[in-house]
């Protein structure tokens, strides 16, 4: 009886040693697990700040898009004024030219 007593004791203890490998190696896992969670919590953080920061920078290049478009417009508009205004000198440039031709002087006839 003393034998099968003792061989009792050695199951329990061998069963409590497993259990408790088991418990440890559990723990070791969860604390692998939470260290992920908190890993891809910090990515999502990060994700998040670098959506933030590309919205922000969109918002600045399309503001820069449509300044440049204004400008565009502007330098249009005003390519279009300059060519005008050549045209109108160029009229008034051929109209003096024209004048000039019709009002020249005669040289005098030298008197002998």
């Amino acid at each position: 009886m003393e034998a099968s007593t003792g061989n009792i004791k050695q199951q329990v203890e061998s069963a409590a040693q497993n259990t408790w490998t088991a418990a440890n190696s559990t723990q070791l896992g969860v604390n692998k697990q939470i260290k992920t969670q908190n890993a891809i919590e910090k990515l999502s953080q990060q994700m998040d700040t670098i959506v933030v920061a590309m919205g922000a920078m969109g918002k600045q290049v399309s503001a820069a898009l449509n300044k440049q478009e204004e400008a565009i417009k502007k330098l249009k508009a005003d390519r279009e004024t300059l060519q005008e205004t050549r045209q109108v000198v160029e009229e008034r440039v051929s109209n003096i030219d024209i004048m000039d031709q019709d009002h020249k002087w005669e040289p005098e006839a030298e008197s002998s």
